[in-house]
């Protein structure tokens, strides 16, 4: 069996609010309308509901299209924070990593 800790989600779900609750002081993924994929602890979270994440890696693909020669290139840029406020109506999805 993997040594990794195991959550068990509760059947009683019944809001967002509650897969939040969840995975407060989890690590998590959130992709952004804006392509955006942020990875970092949830440290809380409010009534909107805007995120709070500390410990975080942030990463964006861009594709940069050549029309003299037709090919692509792909462009990865990351950054670290130590926190990050992630305004609610910029979040696409939230994933745990555990």
């Amino acid at each position: 069996m993997d040594s990794q800790k195991v959550k068990k989600i509760d059947s009683t779900m019944e809001s967002p609010f509650d897969f939040l609750r969840y995975l407060l002081e989890e690590r998590v993924r959130v992709i952004c309308k804006d392509g955006r994929s942020v990875e970092g602890e949830l440290i809380g979270f409010d009534d909107q509901p805007n995120l709070f994440i500390k410990d975080v890696v942030e990463v964006q693909k861009t594709i940069q299209i050549d029309e003299e020669f037709g090919g692509t290139e792909t462009k990865t840029e990351t950054r670290h924070f130590s926190n990050l406020f992630i305004r609610a109506n910029t979040v696409r999805s939230i994933a745990c990593m555990f």
